[in-house]
């Protein structure tokens, strides 16, 4: 055996296949023609199968059951002929010479047993003829089935299996009249980049390609080829099942879990004992999925639709890498596998369309809106209450002055100059920082864009508070809102108070908002930490926005116009030690300010 060929070996307690195609298989003796064979059902029984680089075996232990159909034509009659029969024990093997690419270049048949029992026969539509003869044909199968496959079939199958070559790849379906081509939707863009730049996973490196307008391309290529087994003792491996759920988890993301359920109940109801595959070298699997009729309501192509019904389409399932069997699977999983999964996957996509609907939303990522400039009705009203409170703060400070002015440690008043450009870079500081946070809040600090396309999640005030709230964590929703929305104007609106008006920088209030300054940068910390543990490169890349410097910033603001109130504001005068309205009020010496005595 070729320590480079692939190996693939199962073993079964029951087996059960329904509608297999088989348009390529056709036959003819004597004077009958048959032709379009189809198997409605093949019930296998205790058997296995084992395929090396040299032989090929498969063998039945137990009765199992077959029914197939074909176009049956004798002279000027036609029919359709049913034939259910039992398949009694049997083996077949065979044996090739291979080349360097695991290709057969010799087939000899080393075994050939075949013991059939044929149940009922039917015929549609009726023909006399065919009626007269069914005793005949029921005894030429069970006679002469051995001889048919085993001296007549096998032979010419294995001789046209050597010389054949592998089909070429049919051509990508045309677009419909006014749909998109899919390079030109930014969704599915993302989704060809996400993938291409995904690692390794499991020596399994993933690919894709928009080839065509209407056609996307997916490849796994496993670079250290593949060793596993697919069944262990009669139950799914823990390998494929850890596979399984992985796929399971990404369906989920994207509300289609239950495709995989049914996958995993179609795998269960096989009954395989063991199924493993042994492929030593690299090897590629690639299929064409095509989608009819995409319609986007943007240039970008964020937001898209496609039918209802029969919107995808799969063609060109093949391998490279697997010597014979990429003849076996280019030549004939098109029709035999594809269709299955095409009408699979368009009933469950129909199942999301009303009967009044002809459309639905592509099922892969839903874009997030951004903004990076807050919306007209909060910048607006904001920048005139800022200029209305600094207007007030100005005239405030004016009026203060003039009925009692600190005083410096001579005895003499402050001049006007010092008041108004200290009471106005304070009121100018949290002004603009108070703005600054509103602007932030308002819009989007960061986003999660998938394959550089698509903003898939964002993060700011509302959405995370909204997020919360319709998770059912309503306490956190809350406390998310109060601290990064509602406490860092309070803490504004107290520096202002406890100076501008109360003429109090060593207020105990003060002191709280000089305690919290070292919880300014808790946000910001937790804005850095998330972002560095969602980024993916090349997937899902985290994208920091204006949103988040302004807050930034506006935190640095907030800082710095506390300090200022409360070590540089009127320092050395007798504010320190006496109100605005002139009554002392004597500092008690555990009271003093955290920046130290007066001058």
């Amino acid at each position: 055996m070729s320590p480079v060929c692939p190996l693939f070996a199962i073993w079964w307690s029951s087996l059960l296949l329904t509608d297999l195609h088989f348009p390529g298989l056709s036959t003819s003796f004597l004077m009958v023609d048959v032709s379009n064979v189809t198997c409605s059902r093949v019930h296998l029984v205790e058997g296995g199968g084992t395929f090396n680089s040299s032989r090929w075996s498969v063998s039945i232990c137990q009765p199992s059951n077959i029914v197939c159909s074909a176009v049956v034509t004798m002279g000027a009659a036609t029919t359709t002929m049913t034939v259910d029969l039992s398949v009694l024990s049997s083996e077949l093997s065979v044996e090739g010479a291979l080349d360097d690419q695991c290709m057969s270049t010799q087939f000899s048949l080393e075994r050939c047993n075949l013991n059939v029992k044929v149940n009922k026969i039917g015929t549609a539509p009726k023909v006399t003829l065919f009626e007269v003869m069914k005793p005949v044909i029921k005894k030429f199968i069970e006679e002469q089935a051995e001889k048919l496959l085993c001296y007549g079939q096998l032979p010419t199958l294995g001789e046209k299996f050597v010389k054949s070559t592998v089909r070429p790849e049919k051509p990508s379906p045309a677009n419909d009249d006014c749909a998109m081509a899919l390079n030109s939707s930014a969704v599915l863009r993302g989704v060809s980049n996400a993938v291409n730049n995904i690692p390794l996973v499991r020596g399994a490196k993933l690919t894709a390609q928009i080839p065509a307008n209407t056609t996307f391309r997916f490849n796994a290529t496993l670079v250290d080829g593949m060793v596993v087994n697919v069944y262990d003792d009669g139950e799914l491996s823990p390998a494929v099942r850890s596979l399984l759920t992985m796929i399971k988890d990404a369906l989920k993301a994207l509300s289609y879990d239950s495709f995989l359920g049914n996958v995993t109940q179609m795998l269960s109801a096989f009954n395989m004992t063991t199924a493993m595959a042994n492929v030593p070298d690299a090897f590629s699997i690639y299929v064409d999925m095509s989608l009819r009729g995409l319609w986007c309501d943007e240039p970008q192509g964020l937001h898209c639709t496609i039918p209802c019904s029969d919107a995808v389409s799969l063609q060109n399932l093949r391998t490279v890498g697997l010597g014979d069997w990429d003849k076996v699977i280019n030549n004939n999983a098109d029709e035999l596998v594809l269709p299955r999964v095409v009408d699979f996957l368009n009933s469950a996509l129909a199942s999301n369309c009303s009967s009044a609907e002809d459309r639905q939303p592509l099922p892969l990522l839903t874009p997030v809106e951004t903004r990076d400039v807050p919306p007209m009705e909060a910048w607006i009203p904001a920048t005139v209450l800022s200029i209305i409170i600094f207007v007030c703060g100005i005239t405030w400070s004016v009026r203060c002055h003039r009925r009692n002015p600190a005083l410096l440690t001579d005895g003499s008043p402050i001049s006007l100059r010092r008041a108004l450009l200290e009471d106005g870079a304070l009121l100018t500081v949290s002004l603009v920082a108070a703005v600054l946070l509103l602007w932030s809040n308002t819009t989007t600090a960061a986003t999660l864009v998938f394959g550089g396309e698509v903003d898939l999640l964002s993060f700011c005030l509302k959405e995370t508070t909204s997020t919360l709230s319709h998770a059912g964590l309503g306490f956190f929703a809350v406390i998310v809102f109060f601290f990064s929305g509602v406490y860092p104007y309070i803490k504004l609106f107290c520096i202002l108070l406890c100076t501008l008006i109360l003429q109090k920088p060593r207020h105990v209030v003060m002191q709280i908002v000089d305690h919290s300054n070292k919880f300014s940068f808790i946000d910001t910390f937790a804005m850095v930490a998330m972002a560095g543990g969602l980024d993916i490169h090349g997937v899902a890349d985290v994208r920091v926005r204006i949103g988040f410097y302004l807050f930034l910033l506006a935190t640095v603001l907030t800082i710095i116009a506390g300090n200022y109130a409360i070590y540089a504001w009127r320092h050395n005068t007798s504010v320190r030690n006496v109100q605005c309205d002139g009554k002392v009020d004597r500092v008690a010496p555990d009271t003093e300010p955290l920046g130290g005595g007066d001058d």
